[in-house]
């Protein structure tokens, strides 16, 4: 159970709609586009893919450019881009299925792959598409290590690589444009790396953002659709709340966010190049104050059978 999973049920959401803002509360970066969440977006990366499994892959790979292209411009926290990588959890999974040498070419080219990541963000390669391949088989592994059920043979498949290797390079290019080249990442800004909320996160089967920079929550979303969906802006508000939670908690350990504020949360349209963004501080203190209050208590009743819940999937996909 996660914060997304917990969503899809009644009481959660129940908890949290006063404070969710309507798309009509939001703003965006395009100059001529008064109304976010809008189908007259201009699409700068259409989705070519012939596959339409590869869209996840492609989503996946472009987070991992999106990490490394923020930490190689900045100055703080670089190395935080590539430790911890989802991808290096997929070991476990593949010794139970894959033969000793196949095994060993797989753990050689993720030690490449990682090693290509810390030359880009240390600066000692300066074209980020010589990293795009790397993030590819990184978002590969990461493919196995969330799946419950594991066909090698699919997740392997490069038959369509080169398209695949394309896509994220038209979306790396708008990215470098927007992040890097009109100064929304600056040498001097403070990045926060898939931020978690401490003990809150484990409070509700876990927690963690896509990336904090400077004040903003961000959430990367890579498909085509541009409409307002409410469980998107949603989990974006429960990582807000958790982030209040951890704040008011003197005794909670050091969580990367607490001592920093969420002025903003933001949905990015890697496809759009949009920004979509909501200030946190529009939201009424009155109404604030009951929704923590009302998830506390959610939280503190209900955290103890989420952790059964993940214990339970933990048995069942062989893990220890």
């Amino acid at each position: 159970m996660s914060l997304t999973k917990l969503l899809e049920g009644k009481e959660l959401k129940e908890i949290i709609i006063p404070i969710v803002p309507s798309k009509y509360m939001f703003s965006n970066n395009v100059p001529y586009e008064r109304c976010s969440f809008s189908n007259k977006y201009e699409v700068l990366a259409p989705n070519n893919l012939s596959r339409t499994r590869d869209a996840s892959l492609v989503g996946i790979a472009f987070d991992y450019m999106a990490r490394v292209i923020i930490a190689a411009n900045i100055t703080n926290n670089k190395e935080c881009a590539y430790s911890n990588l989802v991808a290096s959890k997929s070991g476990g999974k593949l010794l139970k299925i894959l033969d000793e040498e196949t095994l060993d070419e797989v753990l050689d080219k993720y030690n490449k792959s990682k090693e290509t990541f810390k030359k880009y963000v240390r600066n000692e390669m300066t074209d980020y598409h010589d990293v795009i391949s790397s993030a590819i088989f990184m978002g590969r592994l990461e493919q196995v290590a969330r799946s419950a059920f594991i066909d090698v043979n699919v997740i392997f498949n490069e038959d369509t690589q080169k398209e695949i290797e394309e896509d994220v390079s038209n979306l790396c290019d708008i990215f470098y444009r927007l992040f890097i080249d009109q100064g929304i990442v600056t040498s001097n800004s403070n990045v926060v790396f898939n931020p978690h909320f401490g003990s809150w996160s484990v409070k509700c089967g876990g927690a963690d953002a896509d990336i904090y920079i400077d004040g903003v929550l961000y959430d990367f979303k890579c498909t085509k659709h541009s409409g307002y969906r409410w469980k998107e802006v949603a989990q974006l508000c429960g990582y807000y709340l958790l982030n209040c939670l951890l704040k008011d908690n003197d005794e909670e350990e050091n969580a990367p966010l607490k001592d920093l504020e969420i002025k903003k949360i933001a949905l990015y349209r890697a496809r759009y190049g949009i920004i979509e963004s909501f200030e946190t501080n529009k939201i009424p203190e009155e109404k604030l104050d009951v929704v923590l209050k009302n998830l506390t208590e959610y939280l503190e009743n209900n955290y103890k059978e989420h952790l059964e819940i993940i214990k339970d999937l933990w048995v069942r996909f062989g893990k220890k």
